[in-house]
């Protein structure tokens, strides 16, 4: 923001010194406040316009080939600044929907989603229903009453939300229908799932600064690269893709004074469950015993102050996950990559997703990058992102978020990034970098 001075007759010659101090206090205030700043002024502008080239590739929805060019854009991104990478594919597979038949009191009905895990290979389901409307007061219900129960609803957006209540099932109807099944007094249910697994590819982008050697640690940046299935994803995670280039850039600038190794990683299907940190951290887990931090990057082009995670110690898996379940819940999708359907929070899946490693020293270091920097940030416990993957194998970890207005939807597009909170996210994690980096020796 530019200030303008208007000088104009001043009658009280009282009130001119006066003037004259409150502008020079000012210009001391926002000296102190750019000496705070370690990344360049064109940050946040060189940032935006990597957001602003991957929104032109279209819909970067997880096994497409658009997905497939943003991480080409990416790598070469990597290769033009002086850093080594590489594309590291992976397999995966996705159940995909061929018809569902809803029927209650003879009439039939076609869902519009479902919450359900597919990996249990149950396709019929029956019995009796609890209706949830997602504009009823959460009150209105009564938890313990739901619980392995089926749900219909008529809100898909409202899945974790729902989440809470530990149904069997969920199925999502239209508004519509829901209004109409809502009124009937008949609530039993009948429901016949056909569908089949469909293998995709996506990628993962890898780089790094510095030689690794046996015993050198290394620090890991992330951020996914993927766009939810209907939405161009500027904010989520054009965002943190453009952040993140542009520190490998900074990084790499004083590449001679860094202690570690420091690797960058473009996740691919983020959206689909975090799976493009699951499978890295599945095929990596001897060279992350050298890890020291992972810090995530997602979502970071809102106008809100946003959020660090710092919060919650430190909890692990409790134990190996090692029957079917737990493995395909391990190795698979969490959502379709096509069609509407979202897992259901198995005992395993649970463990998980509520996984956090923040130890006092990381705690310590985040506090003090935020206090030196002078920006403001609430502290938070898991996030849920990329992040997870490396905190349930033992990495210490942590993220940063300052969420767009509309994730997840066709209106996160560039027009609504603030540039300003893209500079933040990257002072704040340069920061954390370099702090953690200081405590290695070289």
């Amino acid at each position: 923001m530019q200030t303008k001075i208007y000088l104009g007759i001043i009658r009280n010659k009282c009130v001119y010194p006066l003037i004259l101090t409150i502008l020079l206090f000012s210009f001391i205030g926002n000296t102190q406040n750019l000496e705070r700043r370690i990344l360049p002024p064109i940050f946040g502008d060189k940032a935006f316009s990597h957001i602003r080239n991957l929104e032109a590739f279209g819909l970067r929805q997880a096994g497409t080939a658009n997905e497939m060019e943003a991480a080409n854009y990416i790598q070469q991104e990597f290769l033009d600044m002086g850093l080594t990478s590489e594309i590291e594919m992976f397999e995966y597979e996705s159940f995909e929907f061929q018809s569902l038949d809803l029927e209650i009191n003879n009439c039939h009905y076609t869902p519009v989603g479902l919450g359900f895990t597919p990996y249990k290979n149950k396709r019929m389901y029956q019995g009796k229903a609890v209706f949830v409307d997602s504009r009823e007061p959460e009150n209105y219900y009564i938890k313990d009453s739901i619980v392995g129960k089926t749900i219909i609803s008529n809100d898909i957006a409202s899945h974790f939300q729902l989440l809470q209540y530990q149904p069997e099932l969920i199925i999502y109807v239209d508004p519509l229908d829901f209004t109409k099944l809502k009124n009937n007094s008949e609530t039993t249910y009948y429901l016949k799932i056909e569908g089949s697994y469909h293998k995709l590819k996506s990628p993962n982008v890898l780089a790094q600064i510095g030689n690794g050697s046996v015993n050198k640690k290394e620090i890991i940046i992330g951020a996914h690269l993927d766009s939810y299935r209907n939405s161009p994803g500027a904010s989520d995670n054009g965002s943190g893709i453009g952040v993140m280039l542009e520190l490998a850039r900074y990084l790499k600038k004083h590449e001679s004074q860094l202690n570690g190794v420091v690797k960058f990683i473009a996740f691919g299907a983020e959206e689909l469950g975090v799976l493009g940190s699951r499978k890295y951290v599945a095929m990596h887990r001897e060279s992350l015993k050298k890890c020291v931090l992972f810090f995530n990057i997602d979502d970071v082009g809102g106008n809100g102050i946003g959020s660090i995670e710092t919060k919650g110690g430190i909890t692990s898996l409790p134990e190996p996950l090692l029957d079917e379940l737990s493995k395909k819940l391990v190795q698979e999708p969490w959502e379709g990559a096509i069609s509407y359907w979202r897992v259901l929070p198995e005992a395993c899946l649970m463990n998980f997703i509520t996984t956090v490693n923040h130890p006092t020293w990381l705690v310590d270091v985040v506090e003090s990058s935020v206090k030196e920097s002078g920006l403001e940030i609430n502290y938070a416990t898991n996030m849920g992102a990329d992040q997870m993957s490396f905190s349930a194998v033992g990495v210490a970890s942590s993220a940063i978020g300052i969420a767009g207005a509309h994730p997840h939807t066709p209106f996160d597009s560039i027009e609504k990034v603030n540039k300003q909170s893209l500079t933040k996210a990257g002072e704040l994690t340069v920061r954390i970098v370099l702090k953690t980096d200081s405590l290695l020796k070289k």
